[in-house]
């Protein structure tokens, strides 16, 4: 993957989060996946941000050798903060599955943020289904 179409990918998957910061549904979206119970000042701090293009509260992401990253489209590390894209899978996938994995990470990097503890099942799966099927509907 060139860095160009790496940073395009970026560019869509920022357009998406800002959206979703306009509109609520990733206040609504982290409170339900992340069992949340109600909504911290640092997730509205970080949705407004976001919403006015300060993209710095996002994780780091990076490319990384598929003998780095055996069989796993990607990872999340909690101790750099850092989403690492496997490189064969990105060659071989299109531009949604790599917009959803990186907001599957993204809530994953949201737990480590928002809970002491992390989130009984999979929470950035959980995350970005809400998203992506729109049904992160924010209070009226």
């Amino acid at each position: 993957m060139t860095a160009t179409k790496r940073q395009a990918l970026l560019g869509l998957w920022q357009q998406q989060v800002q959206a979703w910061a306009q509109n609520g549904e990733l206040v609504s979206a982290a409170v339900h996946a992340l069992g949340l119970g109600k909504e911290p000042l640092a997730l509205t701090a970080l949705a407004e941000a976001l919403a006015q293009g300060d993209f710095s509260g996002l994780p780091t992401v990076e490319l990384m050798a598929d003998d780095e990253l055996p069989g796993a489209r990607s990872h999340f590390s909690e101790s750099s903060q850092t989403v690492f894209l496997n490189t064969s899978w990105l060659a071989g996938s299109d531009q949604d599955a790599v917009l959803h994995e990186l907001t599957l990470r993204w809530g994953e990097h949201l737990d480590v943020l928002l809970n002491t503890s992390d989130t009984p099942g999979d929470e950035g799966s959980h995350f970005a289904a809400l998203l992506s099927a729109g049904l992160a509907t924010p209070p009226k």
